[in-house]
């Protein structure tokens, strides 16, 4: 074989080589943030039901966190939910009863009000006053180089740190979550009835 065909074969090797190298660094970049997250889930679920994990430490960690989810988010939730239920729940009443169509309001706001906006809006408050404030703990943890000192005594940071935020915070989300839907019905129900527009029963 001549030189010169075996100098444009490792060329073409080379290049094909550098885009599969390439392409596999977006990939891993790509999916390690993906592969994290599941692998703290599976962590929680894992630990979640096992009486060892919530030892005195990991319970009132959990209890200061569900205090601080529920508590600081609760007032702006409420006030979320009443502007919610006037501009929609109040709207979907009245236009859907205008036009006839009062067996579909279950329908619409379940899809809408339970599905879309309540998630959403609860996850951005939770995230806005506690889900930060958490991060910043844990990130200021590990700068200081705490938890190696957790691990020097026996402490798992995962147990210590991350069970007890997670459970709280799915908790706190649920409990917000119910308490944003049926704020926000209420509300634009009695909206509805104070204007004399809504006609039908809250049932």
């Amino acid at each position: 074989m001549k030189p010169s065909a075996i100098s444009s074969r490792s060329t073409i090797t080379n290049r094909v080589l550098a885009i599969l190298a390439a392409l596999g660094r977006i990939s891993r970049t790509r999916t390690e943030f993906v592969l994290t997250i599941g692998a703290l889930a599976f962590g929680v679920f894992r630990e979640l039901g096992l009486t060892a994990s919530w030892r005195r430490p990991v319970r009132a960690e959990f209890a200061r966190t569900l205090r601080q989810g529920v508590g600081g988010g609760l007032l702006t939730t409420i006030v979320a939910a009443i502007l919610i239920g006037i501009a929609m729940v109040y709207q979907a009443l009245f236009w859907l009863g205008e036009a006839g169509e009062e067996q579909l309001i279950g329908s619409i706001l379940v899809t809408i009000l339970v599905r879309e906006v309540a998630p959403l809006v609860v996850g951005l408050i939770l995230l806005g006053r506690s889900g930060i404030v958490a991060a910043a703990e844990i990130s200021a943890l590990q700068s200081e180089r705490q938890l190696d000192w957790l691990v020097a005594q026996g402490i798992d940071p995962f147990l210590l740190l991350v069970l007890p935020r997670a459970t709280a915070f799915a908790l706190a989300s649920y409990t917000l979550g119910i308490v944003f839907v049926l704020v926000a019905i209420a509300i634009g129900y009695t909206a509805g009835n104070v204007a004399g527009d809504v006609k039908m029963s809250l049932s």
